[in-house]
């Protein structure tokens, strides 16, 4: 085997480590979602015999929880690139990264406990507003499934085309 084979063998081998290294990272943002989903589902199922309105309480709620979620996500990601910056920069400046990672990390923090407690403070001060703040609003078209939205798109457009032939046969 010449020296060209015998490298690109080993570039083309599967780094096993390096998978499970990614895996037990990946396990505990898997099984936060699959917490955070579950009790979704679980409000739905325990409400769901209650009757309609209900279930529509629960899913309002569950709205408003998802915003607070979507925002805690979105400062996880901002920090997880700063955290990687200065998680790379131990080598040249070791104590300047320690400090700016413990920065970070303590910003994020108050960030998120600020927004929770925020929330909280609303939901607690003024219920009805938020359940009554349908935070995805969707038109009667809309409602159906994207084939017969489509469809609904369609037809509106032909009958438009045919009363404008209409108008120019009666006007000529």
């Amino acid at each position: 085997m010449t020296e060209r084979r015998r490298a690109e063998r080993r570039r083309a081998e599967i780094d096993w480590k390096f998978y499970k290294k990614v895996f037990w990272l990946a396990l505990p943002i898997a099984l936060q979602s699959l917490i955070t989903i579950g009790v979704n589902m679980l409000d739905t199922i325990m409400v769901g015999n209650l009757g309609e309105m209900s279930l529509s309480a629960v899913s309002l709620a569950n709205q408003f929880i998802g915003v607070y979620q979507i925002f805690c996500m979105g400062l996880g990601m901002g920090a997880s690139v700063l955290v990687s910056r200065y998680w790379g920069m131990q080598e040249a400046e070791p104590v300047k990264s320690i400090q700016a990672l413990r920065k970070t990390i303590c910003i994020v923090v108050r960030i998120t406990v600020s927004l929770a407690l925020l929330f909280a403070v609303v939901t607690l001060l003024i219920p009805q507003v938020v359940m009554r703040l349908s935070l995805i609003h969707i038109s009667e078209p809309t409602r159906r499934t994207p084939i017969s939205y489509a469809v609904f798109c369609l037809k509106k457009k032909k009958k438009q085309k045919h009363k404008k032939k209409k108008k120019k046969n009666t006007t000529s």
